[in-house]
């Protein structure tokens, strides 16, 4: 679904099977891009595949279907790729935009104390263990009985709620903030806002309400919301 094509259905309906809802495209089911058959978890989710099939215009957009996306993503590659992705998601850790932070100018620093010192401060007293940061460039190394208790979360995880894990993870740079995300849902301001820190920060700085934000960081960060968003919806389905 990486491209547009043109719409070629007229109705979206939902049939529940044993092992899960069917999306239907005029009767017949929608398949993923590994050629087996679309399912979604719930009535809820599935609601929510269908209202973004119904609104697609003359061509389908993919990116304008998040939900549907994540949920082909989790059926498609989590299922058989997932002991190659652990190791990749959890390597996050040692390099989480969290814990790197800088030394200046110092309203950034206060802003960084306090948006990802609230998230690492949750993240340390859920795992018992502090965290290593940084103001440098020289990779961290944290502790290797947190990098096991945070595996161990990984782990208990389904293939759906690690393929949203994922997402967040590669997307923001942050292991902590996708973990946070998916203990609490409704955390997804504070983890959009802590995702695009130094940005809005700049943007204040150089007046982009007057003069304009730069476009790569506004269509980023739409994206990024966009997913966000979506992860929300799920997460709050299941």
């Amino acid at each position: 679904m990486a491209t547009t094509m043109k719409r070629f259905y007229k109705m979206v309906s939902t049939s529940e099977t044993s092992c899960g809802f069917e999306i239907h495209l005029d009767g017949r089911a929608v398949n993923t891009p590994s050629k087996t058959v679309f399912k979604v978890p719930n009535q809820a989710i599935a609601d929510v595949v269908v209202l973004e099939w119904a609104t697609q215009g003359d061509k389908i957009a993919p990116d304008t279907m998040p939900v549907t996306q994540i949920l082909m993503t989790a059926q498609d590659r989590i299922n058989t790729e997932r002991p190659i992705m652990t190791p990749q998601v959890l390597a996050y850790l040692d390099t989480d935009m969290l814990c790197y932070k800088i030394e200046s100018p110092y309203a950034l620093v206060d802003l960084q104390d306090q948006v990802w010192g609230a998230f690492c401060q949750n993240f340390e007293s859920r795992y018992e263990a502090q965290l290593l940061t940084t103001t440098g460039l020289n990779a961290l190394a944290q502790d290797q009985d947190l990098r096991a208790r945070v595996l161990d979360d990984i782990e208990a995880l389904d293939d759906l709620q690690f393929s949203i894990l994922q997402l967040m993870t590669s997307e923001s740079g942050s292991l902590i903030l996708a973990l946070a995300l998916l203990n609490d849902p409704s955390c997804a301001g504070d983890v959009l806002k802590a995702a695009y820190l130094d940005e809005d920060f700049k943007d204040d700085l150089y007046d982009a309400k007057k003069y304009g934000a730069d476009p790569i960081t506004e269509k980023s960060k739409a994206a990024f919301k966009a997913d966000l968003d979506a992860c929300v919806v799920i997460l709050k389905s299941l």
